[in-house]
């Protein structure tokens, strides 16, 4: 009787185990429709760039080292890539950075929201006044600090850091007091694997792409390429679903080899209806990469373009119907151009 109970449990024990195991199968993505486009050259060469290029009006905003002067942000006109002005002080007084935790935008006041977390403080560059050569600068200080690796701002009522102390992503009420927090991870391979390895792997080689109305994010990686979906609504954070395009290679512990890894992606944008990537799929970081690839807020491929140049960071209006792309000579000189979508 016991030897038959023992084995029960364990039948019992073994398919709670299988059933708690998720399929994983990384797929290439085949897209239906590839369109080939003309780069036009808008300015013959920038000093360097940043995946950080944020379109206002009429004018290009990126954050970047520059031989110019030591400030963070610099201002290109979009239609004919012209320097405009520079704003960003780096240093520890009024409304001068340190580190930056992340960019946010609000569109309606025209704000552009900078997380220094080490600092305490949220530093809002008030933009309307570009068209003037000005920008005025506010601050938003913190009640404590904030251990997380990228500060957003969602809305005027919620912000969004990820992996703090305690939680992987946590929303925030406007007045930084905690609403939700989310500690999910998605499984790299269908056998178990130790929520430990989980969560070195995702930490040390993923980015948050943030859907301009503040309801989804994109988690995605760049040791292999995995697209985890996340939903914001009714202050919750629930996951979505994910996407497995390129396997990761890490050790057992979960810190990814990058040397012996597939490389995930170069560069990322976001709209309301699109996330643009331009996909790696080789080990090689700096190889050359001419195709955008385009997907939906499922994962789901719709189309690419074949742009012709070796792209480096990518900023899209889907309004204009237009995309800009920052790319790299083989004298290894950046350029900025425009296409049409």
């Amino acid at each position: 009787m016991k030897k038959a109970l023992a084995l029960f449990l364990g039948v019992i024990s073994f398919l709670a185990c299988q059933k708690s195991k998720t399929e994983v199968s990384y797929t290439v993505p085949k897209f239906s429709e590839s369109i080939k486009r003309t780069v036009t050259v808008l300015r013959d060469t920038i000093e360097d760039f940043s995946p950080n290029t944020i379109i206002l009006d009429s004018f290009l905003i990126m954050k970047h080292e520059s031989v110019r002067n030591e400030q963070l942000f610099h201002v290109y006109n979009r239609y004919s890539g012209a320097y405009r002005l520079s704003f960003g002080n780096r240093g520890r007084g009024y409304g001068e950075l340190i580190h930056v935790n992340g960019i946010s935008m609000d569109y309606e006041t025209k704000s552009m929201y900078v997380g220094s977390l080490n600092q305490s403080r949220i530093t809002i560059f008030q933009l309307d006044s570009l068209p003037w050569g000005k920008v005025n600068i506010a601050e938003k200080r913190l009640r404590q600090p904030l251990s997380s690796t990228a500060f957003f701002r969602l809305d005027p009522d919620h912000y969004l850091t990820t992996y703090n102390a305690y939680s992987r992503f946590a929303l925030y009420d406007k007045n930084l007091n905690l609403i939700d927090s989310c500690t999910h991870y998605s499984p790299i391979t269908t056998q178990i694997t130790p929520e430990k390895v989980l969560e070195n792997y995702y930490f040390y080689c993923s980015a948050v792409l943030i859907k301009p109305d503040g309801t989804k994010f994109l988690n995605f990686t760049h040791c292999g390429a995995i697209l985890e979906f996340f939903n914001i609504q009714q202050n919750k954070i629930t996951h979505s679903n994910t996407s497995y395009i390129y396997e990761p290679t890490y050790k057992a512990d979960g810190f990814p080899l990058w040397q012996e890894s597939i490389r995930g992606w170069r560069t990322v944008y976001a709209t309301d209806n699109y996330i643009y990537i331009a996909l790696n799929g080789t080990k090689d970081l700096e190889t050359r990469i001419e195709k955008l690839s385009v997907f939906d807020w499922q994962g789901l491929p719709i189309r690419q373009y074949d742009l012709g140049v070796n792209i480096m960071d990518i900023i899209i209006d889907e309004s204009l119907k237009t995309g800009y792309v920052i790319y790299r000579d083989d004298e290894y000189e950046y350029h900025l151009g425009n296409f049409d979508l």
